[in-house]
């Protein structure tokens, strides 16, 4: 475990422009490609308009921060996949094919699950357990709320990535061919992984 002052606590509000940013950074190019057809110039605004206004899943109370002597170490954003189930509002904004093209990399449909949309650590910390903190903290949470697995999008391309989760019991249990946008940045397409938790109580 990376040494040095460790804290573990919730995102706050004047916190999410940076939480916006590594939302993006992490997606690699699927938030870019979401909002490709909508005229927005900079996703993160929309992304930041979502969590001032509370638009759930966009809280800053499904965002964990691990901060290690005063600086951002690793982040979590994850909710209950069922919180990702209704497209309505998505698709008035996206429209309906665009959100089909990328439901599975976006939208869990996993029943039961808490989704984690967003896991991070600053590169210069990884290797160091605060990934594997940060998946305990998602068990916590799950279990919390009486889910019962823990699910998540990977590009199947992202191989050190993939390499984590399967060194934590993680499986695959979808593969998805990339949007044609997306198809020269990941031409291999996208997974998503399942684990049960593995804490409970």
């Amino acid at each position: 475990m990376a040494s040095g002052k460790l804290e573990l606590r919730l995102a706050y509000p004047e916190e999410v422009g940076q939480i916006c940013q590594v939302i993006s950074d992490v997606s690699d190019g699927m938030i870019e490609s979401l909002f490709a057809s909508s005229g927005v110039e900079n996703p993160v605004d929309v992304l930041q308009l979502a969590f001032l206004r509370k638009i759930s899943p966009f809280l800053t109370w499904n965002v964990n921060l691990v901060v290690l002597d005063g600086q951002k170490a690793g982040m979590l954003f994850g909710y209950a996949a069922s919180d990702t189930t209704d497209k309505t509002l998505v698709k008035s904004f996206f429209g309906e094919k665009k959100v089909e093209e990328l439901s599975d990399t976006f939208l869990c449909g996993s029943s039961n699950a808490y989704w984690i949309n967003t896991l991070w650590v600053t590169p210069s910390l990884r290797k160091q357990g605060i990934g594997t903190l940060l998946l305990n903290c998602a068990d916590y949470l799950a279990n919390k709320s009486g889910l019962q697995r823990i699910a998540l999008h990977c590009w199947a391309d992202n191989h050190s990535a993939l390499e984590f989760y399967k060194k934590n019991q993680f499986s695959v249990v979808r593969s998805k061919q990339s949007s044609d946008d997306l198809k020269g940045r990941h031409p291999m397409g996208s997974l998503t992984l399942e684990r049960g938790l593995q804490c409970q109580g």
